[in-house]
């Protein structure tokens, strides 16, 4: 008879199953960690009921920001199963090994030992592992560094020195808001201000995240390849050991991918709050122009004095009087920044439209991402299941029945 189609180190098989099976927990408790963080510590904005595109806007986009979040926590979970279940194959074909080797040593030892029982016997390694898988990834390591502090916003600084600049003269801004209201149909405060007044810091915080998430999983990626390049060809020969490279590469297929679309996010979070945190100075920079224009307009600010009754008073005068002029004549003043206003909110409107749209493409590819199924002879089935022809079994003419708790059939190697 020939030598044995396969030579096999099972320590460094149960040493790389185990290494896999941390990565598997890894992977789903990075998963679960980063989406808490995500809902919970991250400070996602409470919009202020109002009327007006913005927050109709806004509000879509928490709600698929919500549901993206919980979609990459529930690939991780998926992706992490998958590779327990394959820790749970490759320790199950670790034990297969075992016992093929025990059979064949304890036959060694009786009449007539047959060829096929020493090259198994050969060719079967329990001693030694040569590889100190443990010290492959320190998967808590990752979260280390994170900074989950809310970035303060440039615009709400600036929003808060305008209204205290103002103060002395009482509830002007929402005096000249109920002018435009009047001639213009909506209220700044309501429908621009108050949305962008919420805590969109947690974007930015979010861009981290992701990207510290995919950083994560791109080491989990490397690390069971390179896993599988120490263990397949140098510990691990034959057809049982390439087939589980292949799975091996089929399962780090779906994590090079979530790793894509992490990375895909985080930039989509920085991006958008960088939109925001622009548009929203931009705003801020045109209500004060605002507030100034209809103040020039009806009357000059006297020292002390409440300005927004006085602004008032003074235009009410000019209505009463049928002083169409005056009233005309702060219509005219405000309505070239208003129409700056409205076409800055258009633009951050339609930039956020935009970020929804990509963010419920994320969470489709999210829901898409599968771990590959484990199963006999390659045929999708359950995934407790092992592909075929991953465990080799001696030809000897003396198979043996399989107990319920054996290997998956076809990942043990057969004796040529």
């Amino acid at each position: 008879m020939g030598e044995p189609g396969f030579t096999v180190s099972v320590p460094d098989l149960i040493g790389f199953s185990d290494q896999i099976d941390h990565l598997g927990e890894f992977y789903s408790d990075f998963g679960e960690n980063v989406a808490l963080q995500s809902l919970e510590l991250a400070s996602v904005p409470v919009l202020s009921p109002g009327s007006g595109q913005l927050t109709g806007a806004l509000t879509l986009f928490i709600d698929d920001f919500t549901a993206l979040v919980e979609a990459e926590r529930a690939a991780a979970d998926r992706l992490g199963y998958g590779l327990s279940m394959t820790y749970d194959a490759l320790a199950e074909v670790a034990r297969d090994y075992q016992e093929m080797d025990r059979a064949a040593a304890g036959r060694l030892h009786g009449t007539a030992p047959s060829d096929e029982d020493r090259a198994t016997d050969s060719a079967i390694d329990l001693e030694g592992q040569r590889s100190d898988w443990s010290q492959r990834l320190n998967g808590a390591d990752y979260l280390d560094g994170i900074e989950l502090t809310l970035p303060t916003m440039t615009y709400e600084g600036q929003f808060g020195r305008f209204n205290t600049a103002l103060s002395t003269a009482g509830n002007l801004p929402a005096t000249v808001d109920a002018v435009i209201e009047a001639f213009f149909g909506f209220s700044i405060i309501k429908s621009i201000t108050m949305p962008l007044l919420g805590g969109w810091g947690f974007l930015w915080v979010m861009r981290d995240l992701c990207a510290a998430e995919a950083d994560g999983f791109e080491a989990v990626s490397t690390v069971l390849d390179n896993g599988v390049t120490t263990l397949v060809g140098v510990d691990w020969i034959g057809d049982a050991a390439n087939s589980f490279a292949e799975h091996i590469k089929l399962a780090r297929t779906p994590i090079d991918a979530h790793v894509a679309n992490l990375r895909t996010a985080s930039k989509l979070f920085g991006d958008m709050r960088d939109t925001i945190d622009a548009a929203a100075n931009d705003l801020a920079k045109l209500i004060n122009k605002l507030i100034s224009l209809a103040i020039s307009t009806v009357l000059k600010p006297v020292a002390g004095a409440d300005l927004a009754a006085t602004f008032l008073s003074a235009l009410s005068a000019a209505a009463n009087a049928a002083d169409q002029g005056i009233v005309d004549m702060v219509k005219d003043a405000l309505g070239v920044t208003v129409g700056m206003i409205v076409t800055a909110v258009d633009a951050l409107v339609a930039a956020v439209s935009a970020a929804c749209t990509s963010t419920k493409s994320l969470c489709a590819e999210a829901n898409d991402l599968q771990p590959p199924a484990l199963s006999n002879a390659g045929v999708a089935g359950p995934a407790v299941a092992d592909p075929e022809e991953l465990s080799e079994r001696p030809n000897d003419g003396t198979a043996e029945e399989p107990s319920g708790d054996g290997d998956p059939e076809g990942l043990s190697e057969q004796v040529r």
